[in-house]
């Protein structure tokens, strides 16, 4: 997947869509986070990847909340694996 990916994807939602819908999102790490980081990625749940790492998985409201998300693994220097919208709600 090239970099980038998701956001342009969400990115190419009209304001209108993106104001009536929430996304299922599930990113992968290369580090193994403790259950007790899950506090830091707010609200999503935590799981051992596999093949190691860790899968964050839950919803995000709107772009804003991605880009947090993707903030906060950028300013903790997490190695991002993937990212990607599972689902539409």
């Amino acid at each position: 997947m090239p970099p980038g990916w998701l956001l342009g994807r969400l990115n190419s939602e009209s304001e209108t869509e993106m104001s009536l819908m929430h996304y299922a999102i599930q990113i992968v790490l290369k580090e193994e986070l403790d259950p007790r980081w899950v506090d830091w990625f707010e609200g999503l749940t935590l799981l051992p990847a596999p093949g190691g790492g860790t899968c964050l998985t839950g919803e995000v409201p709107d772009r804003s909340a991605l880009h947090g998300i993707l903030d906060r693994i950028r300013d903790l220097n997490l190695s991002l694996v993937e990212a990607q919208v599972i689902e539409k709600k």
